[in-house]
């Protein structure tokens, strides 16, 4: 049984962090990437010893697990206002019975992202906030924002800074004009089914938060696709679907627990910034 260890921690440091990397996935190429010509040297031996210690485990692929339906009253209760909400319709709704809500053993999670930030917020301990954590019906993000003006007054940069590195840039139409914000990314805990292998695809920080406390299962949205192409984004940084194809033993959520297969790599505190330019030009058209 894996070593269970304690969950990331911010350094102490004010303007450092941790960052956990499921190193013994990776090659000493994309370690280096990942952490830096700086850093790599001085975990290069143990990094060694982790990728060893990877292939020494059993190579078959776990039996599939059954997912635990939803019974309890007040946890179908709130399922059902989630799955009512538009942007949860928008989001799975087509067709109709395209996903379903269920207990995911955490064990079962394969997960192509190989790092986890640390994670600031208390991890509730009761069984419904929980549920309500996993499967939140709103979503909410706080942000700064610096608007600088041109010479004739227009708008020409703003900036948002927030510390939700996720946030995106949200764009309303509103009585009195376009409206510009920094807003949240719609996160519910999501895994997907591909051939019966579960993937992890959104959650990852509430999942091995929930883990490293002890929690065996994960409430979440399971849906269902037929290629890990569609699941795993083709974005630096992440486990790419070819490589993970390839892996009879893939590397798991679960395996963010076990200090044989992890590094802890502090790194410099940052923000998520997004920033808008406008460009103005006046000029006549033949009508």
């Amino acid at each position: 049984m894996a070593t269970r260890i304690l969950p990331i921690k911010p350094t102490g440091a004010s303007n450092t962090n941790t960052s956990r990397l499921l190193y013994a996935w990776m090659d000493p190429v994309h370690l280096e990437q990942q952490v830096g010509p700086h850093v790599y040297p001085s975990i290069q031996a143990q990094h060694a010893a982790a990728w060893q210690a990877r292939l020494a485990l059993p190579q078959a692929a776990p039996p599939r697990p059954i997912l635990q339906s939803l019974t309890d009253a007040a946890e179908l209760a709130w399922a059902q206002e989630v799955a009512s909400q538009p942007a949860f319709q928008k989001a799975f709704g087509h067709p109709p019975g395209a996903f379903s809500f269920a207990r995911v053993p955490i064990e079962a999670l394969v997960t192509f992202q190989p790092w986890l930030h640390p994670y600031h917020t208390p991890v509730p301990t009761e069984g419904l906030d929980i549920f309500k954590w996993c499967l939140p019906k709103e979503f909410t993000v706080t942000s700064e924002m610096n608007v600088e003006a041109g010479t004739d007054g227009i708008p020409r940069r703003m900036v948002m800074a927030t510390d939700d590195p996720s946030a995106i840039l949200q764009v309303a139409m509103t009585p009195v004009g376009l409206a510009l914000g920094a807003g949240p990314r719609l996160n519910w805990v999501q895994v997907v089914d591909v051939q019966g292998m579960y993937v992890l695809k959104n959650g990852y920080h509430r999942v091995a938060a929930l883990h490293a406390a002890g929690h065996t299962e994960v409430p979440a949205v399971v849906t269902s696709a037929a290629r890990l192409e569609e699941v795993v984004l083709p974005a630096p940084g992440f486990f790419n679907a070819g490589y993970l194809a390839g892996l009879p033993r893939k590397p798991m959520v679960a395996d963010f627990q076990n200090p044989s297969f992890v590094v802890d790599v502090p790194h410099g505190k940052q923000k998520r910034v997004i920033e808008v330019r406008f460009d103005v030009a006046s000029f006549n058209v033949p009508v």
